[in-house]
């Protein structure tokens, strides 16, 4: 988890090829929150290089400020300790509220406790300045796919959630039925109506959803639930 003593930025070498991980045309945006001016502007130019747009801000008040704003695919890079929270306390506080950002953490200090514990609660990484830059990029490049990952999740789980919404309170109750692995025969007995009201109710859940088929709908039920 930590840097091999490489001053500054150390080496960029490995560094040209990551924006070739680029997904969709929806490149994340690495935020950055630490309150030593030169170390960010390394940082920002380091990512800049390896075409990864970023952001910076001096204190974690600053960040949350921020992150009400976003729309696409974000990703957080934090001092672990700064005079007003710990970085620690924010990472908590970011996987409640904001799940989706991916965080690691950059330290100046060896702390080997705190570093377990950031990797326990999720970070990507838990890197001791000065950074080796092969190990930024590895950790960035993991981070950056990661993010990417959670808002394609995020949108996926948005659209089953509208989709849901146009059914009736019986139509939900039909479908979770079905979704059980039950037959039309098996789901007209279990809520008491008809053969032929329960296909009603299918016909109807699919036109609402706009779908062929009970096929697709079951795919993606089952996708919302895994996200």
């Amino acid at each position: 988890m930590n840097g091999n003593g490489v001053s500054g930025l150390g080496s960029q070498s490995g560094c040209v090829g990551l924006g070739k991980f680029a997904i969709s045309g929806e490149p994340s945006e690495v935020l950055i929150v630490d309150t030593n001016t030169e170390h960010v502007a390394m940082l920002r130019a380091f990512l800049e290089t390896i075409n990864i747009a970023s952001r910076s801000f001096d204190s974690f008040q600053a960040f949350t400020q921020y992150l009400p704003t976003i729309q696409g695919s974000a990703c957080a890079i934090l001092e672990i300790s700064i005079a007003e929270k710990c970085g620690l306390e924010l990472q908590r506080d970011l996987t409640k509220e904001y799940p989706n950002i991916p965080v690691m953490f950059l330290t100046s200090c060896s702390d080997v406790r705190s570093a377990v514990r950031a990797m326990q609660s999720g970070a990507i990484d838990f890197i001791q300045k000065p950074m080796n830059s092969n190990h930024l990029l590895e950790s960035v490049n993991q981070m950056v796919r990661e993010a990417h990952k959670r808002h394609l999740k995020a949108i996926e789980k948005s659209k089953t959630s509208n989709l849901w919404a146009r059914l009736s309170p019986r139509e939900t109750e039909v479908l979770n039925t079905l979704m059980e692995g039950n037959t039309s025969r098996e789901l007209a007995k279990i809520l008491s109506i008809s053969p032929r009201t329960a296909d009603a109710h299918k016909l109807n859940i699919l036109k609402k959803v706009k779908m062929d088929n009970f096929h697709e709908l079951t795919r993606i039920f089952l996708n919302s639930i895994a996200a």
